[in-house]
Order: structure tokens, then C-alpha cells, then sequence
């Protein structure tokens, strides 16, 4: 897992050194690089420096983003992102609550991904069989039948 993590940041250090601009492309598929080598510290760095150039981050960077923290279980840090998503003017789609809610779930915050669980169903967005999933484990991990 780490080697993939290593291998992006060295092709992003490497298009730094060589004067060409990361766009956003780039930062996403570093970011989910870092998601899969469960670095997710480093994720959040990559979308810090992102938005420090004035690259302005899109749904697929939040989720990328958002699934690095879901698979380290940084719920607090899911939440946080998707709260700065929809401050940014941005819409979360199904794939970013169900990643929120999924990070809910491994933190063992049932209350947490139920709530997120009704925000999807509030917001008239098609919810996938993952958002389900992700809902029901979070009460099953829980013990909340």
C-alpha cells in the first residue's frame, strides 16, 4: 500500500520539478493514490496545497479526499470535508455520503451515518445499495438492530 502512495507523491514531485502546473486531475489521482496506500494525512495535505495555488477543488477531488479518510476511519476528517464541500457551493452526490457514512461506520458513529443517511434522502439523491450497506453496517457495528 505505501509503495503506491510513494510512486504519486514522486510523479507529483517530479511534474513539479519539471515546470509543468498540476491541474486538478493530477491532485485527484494523487489523492486517490494516497486513499489506496491509506495515507490519508497526506491526502488532506495534497488538497491544502491545491487549494493554496488556486485550484479549485471539485467533487471528485472531495471524494477522493473524503474515501482516504473512510478508509482510515478519520470520520471527524469526512465530516469536515464535506461540510467544507458544501460551503464551497458544491453538491455532494451518493458516492460522497456514502463515503461520509462508510467513515462514520468504521468510527463506530451509527448516530452520525444515520443522520447523513437521511440528508440523502432529504436531498432527493438516488441512493445507491453502497448507501445502504454503509448505513446498516454502521448500526450492525454498533449493535443498533
Amino acid at each position: 500500500k505505501g509503495e503506491v502512495s510513494q510512486l504519486a507523491s514522486f510523479v507529483f514531485a517530479v511534474t513539479r520539478t519539471a515546470l509543468l502546473v498540476p491541474d486538478i486531475v493530477m491532485y485527484s489521482t494523487v489523492i486517490s493514490a494516497c486513499e489506496k496506500g491509506e495515507k490519508w494525512q497526506q491526502a488532506l495535505g495534497l488538497l491544502a496545497i491545491a487549494q493554496s495555488v488556486h485550484v479549485l477543488p471539485n467533487v471528485v477531488i472531495y471524494n477522493a479526499a473524503i474515501s482516504a479518510c473512510e478508509q482510515c476511519a478519520q470520520w471527524q476528517q469526512a465530516l469536515s470535508l464535506l461540510a467544507a464541500m458544501k460551503n464551497s457551493g458544491l453538491l455532494p452526490d451518493t458516492i460522497i455520503y456514502s463515503a461520509t457514512i462508510s467513515a462514520c461506520e468504521k468510527g463506530e458513529q451509527w448516530q452520525l451515518a444515520l443522520d447523513l443517511f437521511a440528508a440523502v434522502q432529504r436531498s432527493k439523491l438516488r441512493s445507491h445499495a453502497i448507501t445502504y450497506n454503509a448505513a446498516i453496517s454502521a448500526c450492525e457495528k454498533c449493535g443498533q438492530w
